[in-house]
């Protein structure tokens, strides 16, 4: 008898992250939920039955710690911590709340999946042993990998961005086509290593262009839209 698709539930107002967690966890078998924020989730455990929580603790309204807290009282969903805070107390801290793993941002593709697989009981853990990097494509020319963190146009050619760069472009080619906000943007690159604000954001942008120009020649890739902020065009493969 085959074992029915597991719910899990992603809590983490990251959305780039959440966009590629997602596809791992369809390619997976999963079905999978996203709550971007603790008040969120709690609406979305209460409406639908999760088999595991893949929790965050940098949330807008809560921390995640405190959400974990109040969870573990009354639920037993297996509760997966997925965070960028490294220090052995907030780890220590997460376990002992109930927790059932935790690990640290970034993380291997292959490794989240076979903790997540773990967690649950039943789960066919060949079928996730293969899973690899995730790929953005606003057409089949340009190829954004966002677990290896490179850019190629024309499958062999490859880009040289720095961080804040290349979350911007990640940003803009996770929705193709759509007029990006600058507040999306300039959320997608805070705290990666460069400061970026509202200022600096346009002369990111004008080197982003310089760099696709290289590649694409006298293609427009990045649009800026009045009053809103920038679109990623579709590249036309020469």
């Amino acid at each position: 008898m085959s074992v029915p698709s597991r719910h899990i539930l992603i809590i983490d107002d990251d959305q780039m992250l959440t966009s590629f967690v997602n596809e791992y966890l369809t390619e997976g078998g999963y079905i999978s939920h996203v709550a971007s924020s603790a008040a969120a989730a709690l609406q979305m455990v209460a409406l639908q039955k999760i088999d595991l929580v893949v929790l965050d603790l940098g949330l807008p309204d809560e921390d995640g710690l405190v959400l974990l807290r109040r969870w573990r009282k009354n639920l037993t969903i297996p509760v997966f911590v997925v965070s960028a805070r490294d220090d052995a107390e907030t780890r220590v801290a997460a376990l002992e709340m109930g927790a059932a793993d935790y690990l640290v941002k970034p993380f291997n593709p292959r490794e989240f999946m076979l903790r997540l697989a773990n967690l649950l009981p039943n789960v066919d853990r060949t079928a996730v042993a293969d899973v690899q990097g995730v790929t953005l494509s606003s057409d089949p020319a340009l190829s954004i990998d966002l677990y290896h963190r490179t850019v190629t146009y024309g499958g062999d050619q490859q880009l040289v961005l720095t961080r804040a760069e290349f979350d911007v472009l990640a940003c803009l080619a996770n929705q193709p086509g759509r007029a990006v906000t600058r507040e999306e943007l300039l959320d997608a690159s805070h705290f990666q290593g460069e400061t970026v604000n509202a200022s600096s954001l346009g002369v990111l942008i004008h080197r982003i262009r310089k760099k696709l120009g290289s590649i694409v020649g006298s293609q427009e890739l990045i649009a800026t839209v009045s009053g809103v902020g920038y679109r990623l065009l579709p590249a036309v493969e020469k």
